[in-house]
């Protein structure tokens, strides 16, 4: 089960990254982070995170 510590807000996201929220936002809409919309706003598991960080940044043409 995931625990509230495991998911990260936008903003959280953004500071890890050094960019901007809307970067963020865009990176979510493009299938780039994987995230979780609750109610309206999302939410990052940190290992989607880690997993972003692991395969060095953007999918290319991939989708979520």
């Amino acid at each position: 089960m995931v625990q509230p510590s495991d998911l990260l807000t936008v903003k959280e996201v953004a500071e890890i990254l050094r960019v901007s929220q809307p970067t963020i936002l865009r990176m979510i809409d493009d299938g780039e982070l994987r995230a979780i919309r609750v109610r309206n706003q999302w939410r990052i598991r940190r290992s989607d995170l880690d997993e972003y960080l692991q395969r060095g940044g953007s999918l290319g043409g991939d989708r979520r």
